[in-house]
C-alpha cells in the first residue's frame, strides 16, 4: 500500500497538487508504452472519430491490461487517502501523446457555460496523472504548476470570454507581452514538477497550470494518462453532467460508447464508485 502522511495530505490541500513516488514498477510502465504509437497510428489510418494525433479514446479496449495497471491497489490508496472512502470515478479516459496545453484550469468552461459549483471547495476535484516516462523541465512533458492558485477565482474567464472589449484587451495584451500567460510564467512561484517513471501526480482541477513545455526538440514522445475522481455531491453531480455534455468528438465518445466492462470489473474490485 503507499499510505499518505499527514504532511502530505496538507500539502495537498494547500498547494493543490502532490507528487507520490513509487507508485509504479517503471518496468511494466515502459511495457505497456512500446503498444501505444502502433496503436496510435492504426486508429489514424482508419479515421477512428473520436481519436486524433493526440489523443486515444477507449483505451482500455484496446490495451485490456492498462486498467490493471494504472489502478493499482497504491493509486486507490492514495486517491482514497486524499479524498476519502466516497471516492467516485470519472472514467472519460483517454490516452495523451505529446499534447502541451498552455495554462488553464479544468473548470474554466463549466463556469463559462454559467455553472458555479465547483467554486465550493469543500468538494474535492481530482485530475491523476501516470506518466509512462520521465517527465523534467529539458524535456518537459510534465506538470507547471502555481502552488495554491486552486483556492483563487479563474482569471481564464476573460481570456476566453467572447465580449469583443475582452477579445480586444486579450489582442492589446498579448501584443505587449502583458496577457495572462505571460504574466502566469512570470509568476516567481511558478513550479515544474519533475516526476520520474513510476511517480504518481494528482491535482485539483482549479489548479492553475499548463504542460511542461520542452526546452530542446528532438526529445522523446511523452504518453500519459488522466483519470478523475470526485464525490457524489451537487459539485461532483455537476463536473460530471457537463464533461458529458461537451460537444468535442473526445467528449461525444464519453456519452455514445459503453464503459468497457474491464474498467467496471476493475473498480467493482477495488471498492471504487463510477459515474459514466
Amino acid at each position: 500500500m503507499c499510505n499518505l502522511s499527514a504532511s502530505n495530505i496538507r500539502q495537498f490541500r494547500e498547494n493543490g497538487y502532490l507528487l507520490v513516488p513509487g507508485v509504479y514498477a517503471p518496468e511494466a510502465l515502459c511495457a505497456a508504452r512500446e503498444l501505444f504509437p502502433e496503436v496510435f497510428a492504426k486508429q489514424l489510418q482508419i479515421g477512428a472519430p473520436y481519436d486524433s494525433s493526440s489523443l486515444l479514446t477507449d483505451i482500455y479496449s484496446h490495451f485490456p491490461g492498462l486498467a490493471g495497471l494504472v489502478f493499482n491497489e497504491k493509486y486507490i490508496a492514495v486517491v482514497k487517502a486524499l479524498i476519502g472512502s466516497g471516492a467516485i470515478l470519472i472514467p472519460e479516459c483517454a490516452l495523451h501523446k505529446s499534447r502541451y496545453i498552455n495554462w488553464h484550469t479544468d473548470a474554466t468552461e463549466q463556469e463559462l457555460a454559467g455553472i458555479l459549483s465547483h467554486h465550493d471547495l469543500s468538494t474535492p476535484i481530482l485530475q491523476v496523472a501516470t506518466y509512462f516516462q520521465d517527465n523534467d523541465p529539458e524535456t518537459g512533458g510534465g506538470l507547471t504548476v502555481i502552488p495554491g492558485t486552486h483556492n483563487l477565482p479563474d482569471p481564464f474567464l476573460r481570456l476566453y470570454s467572447k465580449k469583443w472589449r475582452d477579445k480586444i484587451r486579450n489582442r492589446f495584451l498579448k501584443i505587449l507581452g502583458r496577457s495572462l500567460f505571460h504574466d502566469l510564467d512570470r509568476h516567481p512561484a511558478k513550479i515544474d514538477v519533475p516526476s520520474r517513471l513510476g511517480d504518481l501526480l494528482v491535482f485539483d482541477v482549479r489548479l492553475f497550470h499548463r504542460a511542461t513545455f520542452p526546452r530542446r526538440k528532438g526529445g522523446p514522445e511523452k504518453f500519459a494518462v488522466f483519470n478523475t475522481f470526485t464525490y457524489d455531491t451537487t459539485t461532483g453531480r455537476d463536473y460530471f453532467r457537463y464533461m458529458k455534455e461537451r460537444p468535442e468528438r473526445y467528449y461525444r465518445y464519453f456519452r455514445e460508447q459503453p464503459l468497457a466492462p474491464v474498467l467496471r470489473q476493475k473498480a467493482a474490485e477495488l471498492d471504487i464508485r463510477l459515474f459514466y
